[in-house]
């Protein structure tokens, strides 16, 4: 008995439905078994400038402690660093050694969301990662707000940088403005 025109495209139809499943279920056994250990991709960032031996950096293996701003470009050559600042003044800080860092950005710095006086906080980024966040702080801090500091949020997942706390919402606001005003994008937030 011979198969129909019917007959062969439904066949074809339902071979590809299950192949396309298939594919599909590969895919996400994949996904979820991927290693932590992995190492990350690496990618080459070449500059416009003619070719000499600085211009090509390796992004996973050179370390570096340059604070990316918004008001001023950092540029890396190596371990020569210069700096092109857009902004009317220049108070774009660099750090000068590794320890400094560590004693000023150690873990022990950081505050949990409960551990914070006030009903209204304002907040000036939240980050996935915590270097952001410190970055955030940093550039805070050099605009005046010495208060500014690293919070915890959502049991450890979320990096915040929180420029203050208040027990009045008109406060909070305020400095919200003020902040938003001076460039730096921030928002009142309510404690839980």
């Amino acid at each position: 008995m011979a198969m129909s025109r019917l007959d062969w495209i439904t066949a074809i139809i339902v071979a590809i439905c299950v192949a396309a499943l298939g594919f599909l279920i590969y895919k996400t056994v994949g996904l979820m078994d991927t290693d932590d250990n992995t190492s990350p991709k690496t990618e080459k960032i070449i500059a416009d400038t003619p070719a000499d031996d600085g211009d090509v950096t390796d992004a996973s293996t050179e370390k570096t402690d340059t604070i990316a701003d918004d008001d001023g470009i950092r540029y890396e050559d190596g371990d020569d660093a210069t700096t092109e600042d857009n902004s009317d003044d220049n108070d774009l800080d660099v750090a000068t050694s590794n320890d400094d860092d560590n004693e000023e950005d150690s873990p022990s710095n950081y505050i949990k969301e409960e551990n914070v006086n006030g009903a209204y906080l304002v907040i000036a980024g939240s980050y996935k990662q915590m270097i952001n966040a410190e970055n955030q702080v940093r550039r805070l801090h050099r605009k005046g707000y010495k208060g500014a500091r690293v919070a915890m949020f959502n049991k450890g997942a979320y990096a915040v940088a929180l420029v203050d706390a208040f027990d009045s919402f008109s406060k909070a606001d305020q400095l919200s403005t003020e902040l938003n005003d001076a460039g730096i994008e921030a928002a009142v937030h309510k404690k839980r």
